[in-house]
C-alpha cells in the first residue's frame, strides 16, 4: 500500500484489487482491460518461504 500511495504521489495511475483463488483468470481479464503483463505484480500479506 506504501509504494501504491508514493507512485500515486507522482502521478501514476495504481489499481489495487484483492486476488481471486483464480488469479490466471483475473490477470486475463485485467489484460483485455487493457493492463501490460509486465505492469501486473503479486502481494502476498506474508513472506513467502523459499
Amino acid at each position: 500500500m506504501k509504494e501504491a500511495a508514493d507512485l500515486r504521489s507522482k502521478g501514476v495511475k495504481v489499481l489495487i484489487s484483492q486476488m481471486n483463488k483464480n488469479k490466471k483468470f483475473q490477470k486475463e481479464q485485467l489484460m483485455k482491460e487493457g493492463y501490460a503483463a509486465e505492469d501486473i505484480r503479486d502481494f502476498y500479506n506474508t513472506e513467502l518461504k523459499k
